[in-house]
């Protein structure tokens, strides 16, 4: 997994740098655009993608995540995480409450923690209440297992709505994980950068 992980990390780096080098020299993407301040939704009609990386909440401990806004304050999420022990794919909705540089958002989706091919058992997972709270003895031991979670949060987002930067967010977010093959449910936090593009 070690060399999956760098070469993952050597791809994000090499899509942030093309898009600062596209920045410089401005595109049809919407870098390079004017620097007059915008709002939330103004930058959201300009700018409908964005991809990011992301900590905690549902990617486990690493992850990426890709947005496509369907309109100015309602994006899908799409994402995929690894842990320690155990990978996630996510799909989700969020919706900010209001326009501005610092925007309070719901979001809530569908998640699968799921680790295949394991030949050992599972000892201390990251975060500790998967192995503790989603997993039964059985999954433990064989190392196997795949869980189905809902989630639901609640965020705030600050975007850069001008200048060179604009476009960058950064996210704080609690969530609330429900398991739904073992009926239970536990809360945690997620931070993460975005850019919009």
């Amino acid at each position: 997994m070690g060399r999956n992980f760098c070469s993952l990390i050597l791809v994000v780096m090499g899509i942030l740098g093309s898009s600062l080098v596209l920045a410089e020299e401005g595109d049809s993407f919407g870098f390079g655009r004017s620097s007059a301040t915008l709002d939330q939704d103004s930058l959201s009609k300009q700018r409908r993608a964005a991809i990011g990386v992301m900590a905690g909440g549902i990617s486990g401990i690493f992850g990426l995540k890709f947005e496509l806004g369907f309109t100015p304050r309602t994006a899908f999420d799409a994402g995929f995480g690894v842990s320690t022990d155990y990978q996630s794919l996510f799909l989700g909705l969020r919706h900010h409450l209001t326009s501005g540089g610092f925007t309070p958002y719901v979001s809530g989706g569908y998640a699968r923690w799921f680790a295949a091919g394991n030949e050992r058992s599972v000892g201390k997972t990251t975060p500790a209440f998967v192995g503790e709270r989603f997993l039964n003895d059985e999954e433990r031991q064989k190392g196997r297992f795949s869980e189905n979670i809902l989630f639901a949060g609640l965020g705030v987002q600050i975007t850069q709505l001008s200048g060179e930067w604009a476009g960058a967010a950064f996210y704080l977010e609690g969530l609330v994980l429900a398991d739904l093959d073992d009926l239970v449910s536990e809360a945690t936090m997620g931070l993460g950068g975005l850019y919009y593009f």
